[in-house]
């Protein structure tokens, strides 16, 4: 008994200690991280490119989910629960925080959809890779998923009985449907996307290089892209694969 009492409190003490510790180091350098993409992407340079655009959605959105999720872990730390007792503050907490979490990962969707779209050797398919494109799927993804994630506010409680954390949804109806669409929506579906369109691009970028298209469909490229250097194309190649490697490990 005094070794199951040990144990737990082991347990307890390691939590304790990530709570204060780790999930601030990832709140300073994921914040600061973010805000120096969202400054690059905001330039000139590429603020009339439509992928930027997503990326640059897609880090603000993990800037307001990191804001959302981790201050409270970093009060739970120092033992003050105040903020997911409170009934409408949880409520609001959790429904910002997956609104966040499914915007950010589906602008890097976006972002690779466009990516394939640009490296394509169609011209129908390049052209639409446009701003309007861009700013109608934000606005329906964005709509979306805030109608979708209403049901929250109806599901999640403070002070559930018998569940591990305090804000926590009100029954076995209310959590199994709100991890299904967690596991769904938001992660299985966007990876298998992020995974089909990142092996198409390369599949187009592969077909280019060995057989690059020349005479006058060389020079027929979208609106968004005509005047944008093969380096900067390949710059936003890599900042892609690099979003999704740190989107993921962040929302993990």
């Amino acid at each position: 008994m005094s070794s199951t009492s040990d144990s737990v409190s082991s347990i307890s003490y390691v939590t304790m200690q990530i709570n204060r510790h780790v999930a601030l180091v990832v709140l300073l350098f994921g914040t600061v991280g973010n805000i120096v993409n969202m400054i690059v992407l905001s330039e000139q340079t590429f603020n009339k490119i439509p992928c930027t655009n997503y990326l640059y959605w897609s880090s603000m959105s993990a800037v307001i989910y990191l804001w959302s999720a981790l201050p409270t872990r970093i009060l739970e730390g120092y033992s003050i629960t105040w903020q997911v007792e409170n009934g409408p503050m949880c409520k609001f907490r959790v429904y910002s925080i997956s609104i966040a979490w499914a915007v950010a990962i589906w602008a890097l969707v976006g972002a690779s959809i466009d990516r394939f779209l640009c490296s394509s050797r169609l011209v129908a398919r390049r052209q639409l890779s446009t701003l309007q494109m861009e700013r109608r799927y934000i606005i329906v993804v964005f709509t979306f998923f805030t109608l979708l994630f209403i049901e929250v506010l109806y599901c999640f409680e403070a002070h559930v009985p018998n569940v591990p954390v305090a804000c926590y949804g009100r029954n076995m109806i209310c959590r199994i449907a709100i991890d299904w669409i967690y596991l769904l929506l938001i992660i299985i579906l966007p990876s298998i996307l992020l995974i089909a369109f990142g092996i198409l691009t390369m599949r187009n970028i592969r077909t280019r290089v060995i057989r690059p298209t020349i005479g006058p469909m060389q020079n027929t490229v979208s609106n968004n892209t005509t005047n944008l250097p093969r380096n900067d194309e390949r710059t936003l190649t890599k900042m892609l694969l690099v979003q999704k490697h740190f989107r993921y490990s962040l929302f993990s």
